[in-house]
């Protein structure tokens, strides 16, 4: 006569404990988009790992890492909080600098926080972007915020292929002047440019 092996119900299971960025890409996995994907890499997006999420899918994933948000809750999704002490710089630069994968590289200015953000290191991030899109990301969600955000929007780079054949950092400038136009940040261009714009 076999023992009966019983198979713990879900209250007795001990679920792996993952870190941040384990937890950053298990919430990408779940809101995968094949279909989007694909016609992105027809269109032209090459990118070794695309999930095909949406900007509004990677805002509601950042908001969850921001604090005080969902991943910071007592156990959220079987997981126990994430610690206090994460340091979203830190955290937000090892996801920009994971170049692979799209959805980390828009999710990377998403939490980084402003006040920690060095010009020099913001004129970094400019030189760094791969695509429109991520410089647009990076403008619209972190550098509009800039405290020196008018000296950054005058850089200038080499010619590549980017719209009117700017540089990565020529194009994050002029879409970081747009931003401070459209978005009533005036107050972040240098006196004069309105008119000259």
């Amino acid at each position: 006569m076999e023992k009966e092996t019983a198979i713990p119900g879900l209250e007795e299971r001990k679920l792996p404990e993952f870190n941040a960025m384990q937890r950053v890409k298990r919430r990408f996995f779940a809101m995968r988009n094949g279909d989007l994907a694909q016609q992105m890499a027809e269109r032209g997006a090459r990118y070794r790992i695309n999930f095909g999420l949406n900007l509004p899918q990677v805002s509601e994933i950042a908001r969850d890492f921001l604090p005080g948000g969902k991943e910071h809750m007592a156990v959220y999704g079987g997981q126990p909080p994430l610690p206090e002490d994460l340091d979203m710089a830190d955290f937000a630069r090892r996801l920009r600098d994971n170049t692979s994968t799209r959805e980390s590289m828009l999710i990377a200015p998403m939490l980084f926080p402003v006040e920690a953000l060095s010009e020099e290191e913001a004129l970094e991030w400019m030189r760094s972007v791969p695509t429109p899109e991520v410089a647009d990301v990076l403008c619209l969600k972190l550098l509009r915020n800039h405290p020196s955000a008018a000296r950054m929007r005058r850089l200038r780079g080499t010619a590549c292929c980017y719209p009117l054949d700017l540089s990565p950092a020529a194009w994050c400038a002029t879409r970081l002047c747009v931003c401070c136009l459209i978005f009533c940040r005036p107050d972040r261009l240098e006196p004069g440019r309105l008119r000259s714009l």
